[in-house]
């Protein structure tokens, strides 16, 4: 098969730099789109939401807040499907692949129970981190019926990387986005009082959330059991049947990913923080700054989703010289991606604040004028922050997640942290103190990363697929 070919008909080694780029590039482009049409599932419940009222969204972005961070933590623990699946394709191993997805679903229940348990008791957990107790309350109520729908959101991510091992990125793309229709559908319904009593608007719009989310998986599994290419393989036949050597190693490889998201995660929220106690004028500004990076982001990281996969193929085929490949080729897109929304952020500062806070007051003038100084930091985060998710990508790949999240923990806690509150607190800059301690760390943790992949490549990468966890 010829590398256009191959660039064409899904996840195979590329024997050409412009192959791979082709490749990578084709595999990533849908996945960060997926991922840009999640965060838009959210931002259809925030808007409905504050058409209830400034309290009833306090509630529920609360509520969201600790669902996501739970989510987040299991999305890292399952992601470990995608290079398992990947290094079976790779040395041809193609039945085996059916054990990694239903082991894979197995995590995902195991996983989601106990932190299904932790968003139920939702409005404790909120009071002891110093909420309000009645917009606590009120947002444990939110929680209590978005969780129904978590299983199945860990369980699309746990599909979405099995077929995206395999190539197949748009079909959770396609599901995601006629989600977000029926998920506004619904929640209008909902707000009109066709579905639900009067004033139920809150867990409304959670459980309208939650049950299109269970849809969007249904829909998903549907379309990939009857697939051409996976009909032969029976893919959820004896689901019930334990397989604990494969169910073990999605958690041994997927439990060190989950702590590094939840370990970034965290340290951003810490990162408010510190602004919030230093500097309060700074914090909305702060906020913008940090909303539209995180949305950037979503480009490279749909690079480092792709390249985990391609990554993967090379060394479950035992190709060295295709991992170098796919490694160099991931770095190149993200970096290059990343400098288009960087430049929106340079060139077009007022109008994305605008959004924002399109309201002429004096808050809203203060608040602009902050996200306007803090703007070059937030560019300085996208392209600093590329070579490290790229990094993670590349090691993921090789099963490699130990080592990583131990350079994170060193470069956001034992030095980002201390470095942002040094400079902010001690020295007195302030926010820009803080964001200077947010570059530093994430440029300390893509260097360490891709010191760890430099010497991967030369000395120990898996001869035969068999890389070390």
């Amino acid at each position: 098969m010829t590398d256009k070919q191959a660039a064409a008909d899904g996840p195979i080694i590329a024997e050409s730099w412009s192959a791979e780029y082709i490749a990578t590039g084709r595999l990533a482009l849908p996945i960060a789109l997926t991922q840009l049409a999640t965060i838009g599932m959210n931002v259809t419940d925030t808007v409905m939401l504050g058409w209830l009222g400034a309290d009833v969204l306090a509630a529920g972005a609360l509520g969201f807040r600790l669902y996501l961070t739970c989510f987040l933590f299991a999305m890292g623990v399952v992601s470990a499907v995608g290079p398992i699946v990947a290094q079976e394709i790779g040395a041809g191993h193609t039945r085996n692949v059916r054990r990694s997805l239903r082991q894979g679903f197995w995590v995902t229940l195991s996983v989601s129970a106990p932190l299904m348990v932790v968003i139920w008791h939702a409005e404790a957990i909120l009071v002891a981190f110093g909420q309000p107790p009645a917009v606590s309350a009120s947002a444990e109520i939110f929680s209590r019926a978005l969780v129904w729908g978590l299983p199945a959101t860990v369980g699309m991510v746990a599909l979405r990387h099995f077929l995206a091992a395999h190539g197949l990125p748009r079909p959770p793309l396609v599901a995601t986005v006629v989600g977000i229709a029926l998920n506004a559908g619904l929640n209008w319904l909902v707000l009109a009082g066709v579905f639900g009593p009067p004033g139920s608007g809150l867990v409304g719009i959670a459980a309208t959330t939650a049950l299109v989310q269970w849809l969007m998986l249904l829909a998903v599994v549907v379309y990939t059991v009857r697939h051409p290419r996976f009909r032969g393989l029976r893919l959820l036949d004896r689901f019930w049947v334990p397989d604990w050597p494969r169910y073990r190693e999605i958690l041994s490889l997927g439990l060190p990913i989950a702590f590094t998201i939840l370990s970034e995660t965290l340290l951003f929220v810490s990162l408010t923080l510190i602004v919030g106690a230093v500097q309060p004028a700074a914090l909305a500004g702060h906020i913008i700054v940090n909303q539209l990076a995180s949305i950037s982001f979503m480009i490279p990281l749909g690079v480092s989703q792709a390249v985990m996969v391609r990554v993967g193929l090379a060394a479950g085929a035992g190709r060295p010289d295709a991992i170098r490949r796919a490694a160099g080729a991931a770095m190149v897109l993200a970096v290059g991606y990343a400098i288009l929304p960087a430049g929106l952020l340079l060139f077009m500062p007022e109008t994305l604040i605008a959004l924002y806070l399109p309201a002429d007051d004096g808050a809203s003038a203060v608040a602009a004028r902050w996200a306007a100084t803090l703007m070059i930091f937030g560019i300085g985060m996208i392209l600093v922050d590329s070579p490290q998710v790229v990094g993670h990508g590349v090691l993921r790949g090789l099963k490699d997640t130990r080592v990583p999240l131990a350079i994170t923990v060193f470069s956001y806690w034992l030095t980002s942290l201390p470095l942002a509150y040094f400079l902010a607190a001690g020295l007195g800059w302030g926010a820009q103190g803080t964001w200077v301690g947010i570059i530093f760390g994430l440029s300390l943790a893509g260097v360490l990363l891709c010191l760890r992949c430099w010497w991967r490549f030369r000395v120990a990468v898996p001869p035969s697929g068999d890389a070390a966890h």
